[in-house]
């Protein structure tokens, strides 16, 4: 009767698998889980550091880097008007004048970040492989310019860019997104001539423009002669005699 006991508890044991297997199995899974959420927050907060140290020591550098490159857009045979001025917390715009402005507030447009594709969405142009919308303008790979077929395309400093919106900005590019015929000669953009002069600097870098307002203009001089001032006291007068 024992042995018949023992033979049963045996085999209910080996149908559970033994409770405190699977109970310790149960628990065993629980290490390795905290362990990979361990990793991939180590992972996400090695990637925020660098960007922050890309930030801060890769150029162009929060704070300290003031950098313009000339950017046109160019359909056919003649360029587009300049973006319209726009300004972000971001350090990364356009006055207007044919020339991209970089000088980065925050790590999301410095060091690796400052990138032509960055300019892009802040400017909201719209930039794809196939076409790249303007304002009101589309600029359509395969378009016809007269009669032949344009070839959408972006140059940099003369030479076509494989991955325009990786385009890493720097100081004194001139850039052009450009359809035309395969082969034609694309000029640089206008502002490409106010590169060594853009206006942002002009003002800050004038002489002639003074530091404070006198709080009174200095009278100016007289031209006429001094007049000549009365005499203070009379003249004796002649004395008077009578003829006796």
């Amino acid at each position: 009767m024992g042995k018949a006991s023992s033979t049963k508890k045996v085999a209910r044991a080996a149908r559970t698998g033994g409770g405190r297997t699977a109970r310790g199995t149960g628990g065993s899974l629980v290490w390795p889980a905290l362990i990979g959420v361990v990793v991939v927050l180590g992972v996400i907060l090695i990637g925020i550091s660098r960007s922050e140290i890309s930030g801060a020591s890769t150029p162009p550098r929060i704070g300290k880097d003031h950098w313009h490159a000339a950017i046109g857009f160019y359909g056919c045979d003649h360029f587009l008007p300049n973006v319209a001025q726009f300004e972000n917390s971001e350090g990364l715009h356009t006055h207007g004048d044919g020339l991209i402005h970089l000088h980065p507030f925050s790590s999301a447009v410095a060091g690796k970040n400052a990138t032509l594709g960055k300019y892009f969405e802040l400017a909201g142009i719209k930039y794809s492989s196939t076409e790249a919308v303007v304002g009101n303008a589309t600029l359509r790979d395969g378009a016809k310019c007269g009669s032949k077929k344009g070839v959408l395309q972006t140059l940099l400093d003369g030479k076509v860019v494989a991955d325009p919106k990786s385009l890493l900005l720097k100081q004194g590019q001139v850039i052009v997104v450009a359809l035309a015929p395969k082969g034609a000669t694309i000029p640089p953009p206008p502002s490409a001539a106010t590169l060594q002069t853009p206006s942002d600097l002009q003002s800050s870098s004038s002489s002639t423009v003074p530091l404070s307002t006198p709080t009174s203009a200095p009278s100016p001089p007289s031209s006429s002669p001094p007049s000549s001032s009365a005499p203070t006291s009379a003249p004796p007068s002649s004395p008077t005699s009578s003829k006796g």
